[in-house]
């Protein structure tokens, strides 16, 4: 289990590391990246809405890195806050519930009882 552990954090640097290195160089904050994540979930459930399931399954991942390298950054930056993990848990279940109201919206105009019931039920 440790070494999991451990070949999921290598990976991670991996695949991280040279982007936040970039970052580091500019004026994005980590709360900047944020913010971004929250953006670009909000324009993920408007296709959600739209039924384009496929292009905001993507705008979902993307979100995700952002929430990736927004800790990543802050660390390499020396930069991590209290308030800045504050903001970013909170923009995370923002972000869900957000796609969840993008579903919501969704089934419901599809004329669904059932899976909205569970939808309301996971938020």
């Amino acid at each position: 289990m440790n070494n999991l552990a451990e070949l999921r954090k290598s990976a991670s640097r991996q695949i991280t590391g040279p982007i936040v290195q970039l970052l580091s160089r500019s004026k994005v904050t980590p709360d900047i990246l944020t913010w971004l994540g929250l953006l670009v979930n909000v324009v993920a459930a408007i296709f959600i809405i739209y039924n384009h399931l496929v292009t905001s399954g993507i705008l979902v991942l993307i979100s995700g890195l952002f929430d990736i390298l927004d800790g990543a950054l802050a660390r390499l930056t020396n930069k991590t806050t209290r308030f800045g993990a504050f903001l970013d848990s909170t923009f995370d279940r923002l972000s869900e519930a957000v796609i969840f109201v993008g579903l919501l919206v969704l089934y419901t105009n599809k004329g669904e009882i059932q899976i909205p019931t569970l939808i309301s039920l996971a938020m």
